[in-house]
């Protein structure tokens, strides 16, 4: 278990785990990616395709993102690379 992340018990909710997990992440600058999903059939991505408007736009697609199953979240480390004082004004 990383520093810093409280084992799952009966205070602490999944969300607040990791909601307490990208903090972590974010405050030793790594980057993180958050993997989910949605497991569902065609017909039913079809069916919520045409109930919001082919989701031609963000607020269109947002009901994807409901219901999802977290996969892993991942913090990777970008440090910076010698030549970046260069690029900087």
């Amino acid at each position: 278990m990383q520093a810093g992340i409280a084992a799952v018990d009966d205070e602490i909710t999944y969300f607040d785990l990791i909601e307490r997990t990208v903090r972590n992440f974010a405050e030793r600058a790594y980057r993180t990616i958050l993997m989910s999903y949605r497991d569902m059939s065609m017909e039913e991505y079809q069916k919520l395709k045409s109930e919001n408007n082919g989701f031609a736009n963000e607020k269109d697609r947002e009901i994807l993102e409901k219901e999802l199953v977290i996969a892993g979240i991942f913090g990777i480390k970008d440090p910076l690379r010698d030549d970046i004082k260069d690029s900087i004004i």
